[in-house]
């Protein structure tokens, strides 16, 4: 027996949703041409037990489980009733057939404790019972265990590829957006990073910083991982270093701008870049004064935003602002 967990899958659900809208349409529409809406409800049940299929057992609402047990009956009942009336079909075989589906729909419901009204399987109270049910969407998609020793063959671009989620930290704070700090001042700069798939090959991890400030007027850290412990494809850390402004920027409404890369140093001293996510990209303001000085840092950055902002959409006010 195949072991299967559980996978989180969007097509899924919309797969769901589509079956449920249409579920809908055939109760509203019931009964008009017998023939085609019972084809209808044959082909929505094998699309919905197909679906059941797909879907862990701990994520399938009984619910679906009713409607299709509910859906049967009625489309066996109605076929009963079209016998009768027309004479044409083997009603005996059909009302035996009626009978197993009812007593089907009975064990589903008492174990839900679940009762219709009086006459419960009279056509219409039936066809109002099924409306009544709201089907939840189904989420959860059965994807099958994976195991190495049955996959040694698969090709390599089947493997999943690394990424690396980085939060930054300044001082002891995440880093916010843009931060304000000031020139001739060493901060303590701190990368807490958390990947996923560590190249077997690598050497290390390194990461730097990409802006178009001149060289000059910074210093940086370098951010080196030696190979850390990697448990189920994913493995922690945290770089420390310091970052620091030799002078202030000419202007403060402007954003210095330092995008984070990484990639992994191979055997052969070349390098093979990953993805990163998170804090990929710091927005740093380096001024001599706050434009508005409060003696609290993160006032005084609010204050400066609002500022920015104001003569962004009215540059005229520049104008009016003392020198800064």
């Amino acid at each position: 027996m195949l072991m299967k967990e559980p996978e989180l899958d969007l097509g899924h659900a919309l797969k769901s949703v589509a079956i449920n809208l249409e579920i809908r349409r055939l109760l509203t529409t019931a009964f008009d041409g017998w023939a085609e809406w019972s084809n209808e409800v044959a082909e929505i049940i094998n699309q919905m037990e197909e679906l059941l299929k797909h879907t862990p057992d701990e994520y399938a609402a009984t619910e679906w489980q009713l409607v299709i047990a509910g859906l049967r009956v009625l489309a066996s009942q109605i076929n009963c009733e079209k016998i009768a009336e027309s004479g044409k079909g083997n009603l005996t075989e059909e009302s035996t057939k009626c009978k197993v589906l009812q007593t089907k729909l009975d064990r589903l419901l008492s174990s839900n404790n679940v009762k219709l009204l009086a006459g419960q399987y009279e056509v219409n109270e039936l066809h109002r019972f099924l409306s009544s049910i709201p089907l939840p969407t189904l989420y959860w998609h059965s994807k099958e265990l994976d195991f190495p020793y049955r996959n040694a063959n698969k090709e390599l671009e089947n493997s999943p590829n690394p990424l690396l989620r980085i939060i930054v930290f300044l001082g002891c704070a995440p880093v916010a957006s843009p931060q304000l700090l000031k020139p001739n001042v060493l901060y303590p700069l701190v990368l807490r990073i958390r990947g996923f798939v560590w190249l077997k090959e690598a050497k290390r991890l390194r990461l730097d910083f990409i802006t178009t400030c001149p060289k000059s007027e910074y210093s940086i850290s370098d951010f080196v991982l030696e190979l850390p412990c990697v448990e189920n494809n994913e493995y922690q850390s945290e770089l420390t270093g310091q970052i620091s402004f030799k002078s202030g920027q000419s202007s403060w409404l402007d954003d210095l701008v330092f995008k984070i890369r990484a990639a992994f140093e191979m055997p052969d001293d070349s390098f093979q870049q990953i993805p990163v996510i998170g804090h990929n990209e710091l927005r740093l303001k380096v001024v001599n004064e706050y434009p508005i000085k409060t003696g609290t840092q993160p006032l005084d950055q609010h204050v400066t935003e609002l500022i920015e902002k104001l003569c962004k959409e009215h540059p005229k006010v520049l104008d009016e602002l003392p020198d800064l």
